[in-house]
């Protein structure tokens, strides 16, 4: 889903809403994050360049390390 998400124009509401900053306050302790900030967290977790939206603009790619993370050995 989020390579499809990546690969959107950048007009298109989709590619703004992934990148959506809220304005409004968060509650005391709760982190500024963004649902692409989230991607961006997970696959640095498990070492894949956190430069997701940039790999997934090449759809081949994009599928390429999801089946990887899927799958680490490759079966």
């Amino acid at each position: 889903w989020a390579g499809h998400l990546a690969r959107a124009e950048e007009t298109s509401n989709i590619e703004r809403t992934l990148n959506l900053q809220y304005l409004n306050p968060r509650p005391v302790g709760r982190p500024r994050n963004t649902w692409a900030g989230g991607v961006r967290e997970t696959l640095n977790n498990i070492g894949i360049s956190p430069d997701w939206q940039t790999i997934a603009q090449d759809g081949f790619e994009w599928r390429r390390l999801v089946r990887e993370v899927k799958d680490p050995r490759g079966v």
